[in-house]
C-alpha cells in the first residue's frame, strides 16, 4: 500500500458489528470508506443475545438471508426470575410488539465470531477497503480535528487520511481515551464471568427464550445457542474481584452459579466446553460523541450494562446513524455542523434513555422497594398486561428513536414517564407519590389497539 491509497472518503476504527453496518452503507452510498480493524475474524466475543428491533437494518445491509442460512437459534422473548417474587415470568414479543410497523418479530441468539464475520463481509462486498489486523498507533490530532490514522499492519506503520472518520473501535475506545472523555457510571461497576456448555436444559415452557435469573448479589444468564450450545454467564459487582482473585476464575464462577438453583438444574447433565473468562463491564458514557469531522459509535462512545442485551443494537444502530450524518456531511458541506450534531442529540438521547431502564431493573435485582417493580404493580401484571407491554416493547429494543411514530412514543411515555426514574433510594418518597397519583383510568386504554388512542 503507498500513501494515495490510504486516502479515503471516510476512515471507519473498528470491524465489530458497529463499524462493519457503518462502512457498509456509506460503501452502498458510493464513497471510499477504509475500515482498520485490529484482529483478523473470525475471533470470539462476548454477546450473543440479539434483539428484535435489527430486524429492520439487517435488510439494509443485505444480510438477512445469510443470517437465515445460518440457522441461528431464533428466540422470541425472554424469561426472568427476578424480583421479590420467584415465580417465572416471560415476555414474548410476538404478541406483545404492537407497535412495530414490520419484521422485528423474533430476534436471533448467534455465535458472535460467525455473525461478525457475515457483516464484515458483508461490508467487504458493498465496496469498502477492510485492513484486518491492523492496529491504530497514532492520532494526528490539531484544533480538534483529525487530521490522520497511523496504523500498524505487518510491522509496517502507515498514514490514513480521510475527510471524516467513525470510531467503532469498542472498549478501545481509541478517540474517547485520547481526548479523555470517557466518564464511568459508579452505580454499574459490575464484572461478567462466562463461559460455553453443550447439553444443556432450557426452561420448561420458555425454550425459545433467554433466561436471566437474579441473586443476592448478582445475576446470571443462560442463553441458548445452535448445536445444543448455552451461554452461561455471572455478573456480580467488581468489588469482588479480588474474592474472585483468590479462589480462581473456575471456582469463583462455579460458586456463583450454585447460588443460583434453576440454572444449576438446567446445567445438571451439561458439559462444559471453554474455560471461564472474564470481562469487567463497567457502564461508561463519552462526555461528547463527536468532534469537528469525527463521530463516536457503538461502545467506543458509551457501554451499557448487558443485562438487557442492547449492546449490539445500540451499537449498530448508533453505526447507521452515524453513517446516515457523514453521508449527508459529505454531501452537503453546508450542513455537515448540523448533521454532526443531529447525531451527538440522538444517540446520546437514545443511549441515556437505556441507561434509565437498565437501571429501573437493577433495582429490582438488588431487592430494595424497587422502582421498576412499583411501576408494574401498578398494573397488577398478575392479572393484566399493561406494564409489562411497555417492558416487552423497550426490552425488544423498539425504543423512542424507531420510525413508528408519535402514537408509540406517546404509549411508551405514558407508561412511565409520569413516574420518572428515580436516582437513588433517597427519591423513594417522591417516586410513590407519583405512583399513588398516576391514573389508572389511564391504563385502561393502552392494550387498545394504537388507531384509536385517547387525546394526549
Amino acid at each position: 500500500m503507498d500513501a494515495l491509497r490510504d486516502n479515503a472518503d471516510v476512515v471507519v476504527i473498528g470491524g465489530g458489528p458497529t463499524g462493519s453496518t457503518a462502512a457498509n452503507i456509506l460503501s452502498k452510498a458510493g464513497w471510499r470508506v477504509l475500515l482498520i480493524e485490529k484482529e483478523r475474524f473470525p475471533r470470539h466475543h462476548v454477546g450473543e443475545s440479539l434483539l428484535p428491533a435489527l430486524d429492520r437494518l439487517y435488510g439494509r445491509l443485505g444480510v438477512r438471508e445469510a443470517l437465515r442460512r445460518e440457522r441461528f437459534f431464533l428466540k422470541r422473548g425472554g424469561a426472568f426470575l427476578w424480583g421479590r417474587s420467584r415465580r417465572l415470568w416471560s415476555i414474548d414479543v410476538t404478541k406483545a410488539v404492537p407497535l412495530v410497523e414490520k419484521g422485528g418479530r423474533f430476534a436471533y441468539h448467534v455465535q458472535r465470531d460467525r455473525f461478525d464475520e457475515l457483516l464484515l463481509q458483508a461490508c467487504r462486498r458493498r465496496g469498502a477497503r477492510v485492513v484486518e489486523g491492523a492496529a491504530v498507533v497514532g492520532l494526528d490530532v490539531q484544533a480538534g480535528e483529525l487530521r490522520s490514522v497511523l496504523y500498524r499492519r505487518g510491522g509496517v506503520v502507515r498514514r490514513a487520511r480521510a475527510k471524516y472518520y467513525i470510531d467503532a473501535s469498542g472498549q478501545a475506545a481509541v478517540l474517547a481515551r485520547q481526548f479523555g472523555w470517557r466518564r464511568f457510571d459508579p452505580n454499574l461497576r459490575n464484572m461478567a464471568l462466562y463461559s460455553y456448555f453443550q447439553g444443556g436444559r432450557l426452561p420448561a415452557g420458555a425454550s425459545d427464550r433467554t433466561f436471566v435469573a437474579s441473586f443476592d448479589s448478582g445475576w446470571t444468564w443462560y442463553i441458548p445457542l445452535s448445536g445444543d450450545r448455552v451461554s452461561v454467564g455471572v455478573v456480580v459487582s467488581v468489588d469482588r474481584a479480588g474474592e474472585a482473585g483468590r479462589l480462581g476464575l473456575e471456582e469463583f464462577y462455579a460458586r456463583q452459579l450454585r447460588r443460583v438453583p434453576a440454572v444449576s438444574r438446567l446445567l445438571s447433565a451439561a458439559r462444559r466446553l471453554e474455560p471461564v473468562r472474564l470481562s469487567r463491564d463497567w457502564s461508561y458514557r463519552s462526555a461528547s460523541l463527536r468532534g469537528r469531522n469525527f463521530l463516536l459509535a457503538g461502545d467506543a462512545a458509551a457501554f451499557i450494562d448487558p443485562l438487557l442485551s442492547y449492546g449490539v443494537t445500540l451499537g449498530m444502530h448508533s453505526g447507521e446513524l452515524a453513517a446516515d450524518c457523514v453521508d449527508i456531511a459529505l454531501r452537503r458541506p453546508r450542513e455537515a455542523e448540523r448533521a454532526l450534531g443531529h447525531y451527538e442529540s440522538v444517540h446520546g438521547e437514545r443511549f441515556d434513555e437505556l441507561l434509565d431502564f437498565t437501571k429501573y431493573f437493577y433495582d429490582a435485582n438488588r431487592d430494595r422497594k424497587d422502582y421498576f417493580w412499583k411501576a408494574r404493580s401498578i398494573a397488577d401484571h398478575e392479572k393484566n398486561s399493561y406494564s409489562k407491554a411497555a417492558f416487552t416493547y423497550v426490552a425488544s429494543g423498539h425504543g423512542l428513536w424507531d420510525k413508528i411514530g408519535a402514537d408509540a412514543r406517546w404509549y411508551f411515555g405514558m407508561i412511565f414517564a409520569g413516574l420518572g426514574a428515580p436516582r437513588d433510594v433517597k427519591d423513594r418518597r417522591r417516586f410513590k407519590a407519583a405512583a399513588r397519583a398516576f391514573d389508572p383510568a389511564r391504563l385502561t386504554t393502552i392494550d387498545d389497539r394504537l388507531v384509536s388512542l385517547p387525546p394526549r
